[in-house]
């Protein structure tokens, strides 16, 4: 899938204005970095935002998870890393992922599904795209945003997951430089 794509295949309006605000961000280049982000362009995505920093295939570093993420999941992740929510029989594959963002880079999109102790199950969709640092030789960023598809969504009283739940259906985007096979 092609990023200007997200324009008419997300579900919402807030993740297709967090989609226009990194097209904006980037300009030309192929990535926006750290600098060029303004987050009063997605002030309504930012208690589901996650900011990412790939260290290497076994530190993927979460260095800002908004409020929403913590409500949903029961547990603070910012400053910890993402390794350590996850499954170790996904991780192979959610790393060989985020190396490949930031690597070649492209970006994600996917629906996430949170089950909470009560049985509701609440329906996100996320997308996720690679972010340049300013400053050379240090690592690239992928900053994710997940957006609630059920518009009644409503305060969970608490999750029964212990990890970052994954996706059946995650596509790869081409942001202008490939994707994966």
């Amino acid at each position: 899938m092609q990023v200007q794509q997200l324009r008419t295949t997300a579900q919402h309006a807030d993740t297709v204005r967090f989609v226009e605000a990194w097209l904006r961000w980037r300009g030309d280049q192929l990535l926006p970095r750290r600098n060029d982000m303004d987050l009063h362009d997605i002030v309504a995505n930012l208690p589901t935002i996650a900011l990412l920093e790939v260290l290497g295939p076994d530190n993927v570093l979460i260095r800002l998870a908004g409020t929403k993420l913590r409500l949903l999941t029961g547990m603070e992740t910012t400053g910890r890393n993402y390794r350590d929510f996850t499954p170790p029989a996904d991780w192979p594959a959610r790393s060989q992922r985020y190396m490949e963002m930031v690597g070649r880079p492209c970006g994600t999109f996917n629906t996430v599904r949170f089950e909470m102790a009560s049985g509701q199950v609440l329906l996100f969709e996320g997308v996720n795209l690679p972010i340049d640092s300013e400053i050379p030789g240090r690592p690239r960023q992928i900053l994710c945003c997940l957006t609630a598809l059920d518009r009644r969504y409503q305060k969970p009283k608490s999750p029964t997951q212990s990890y970052i739940p994954g996706s059946d259906d995650l596509q790869f985007i081409d942001i202008g430089a490939g994707v994966p096979d």
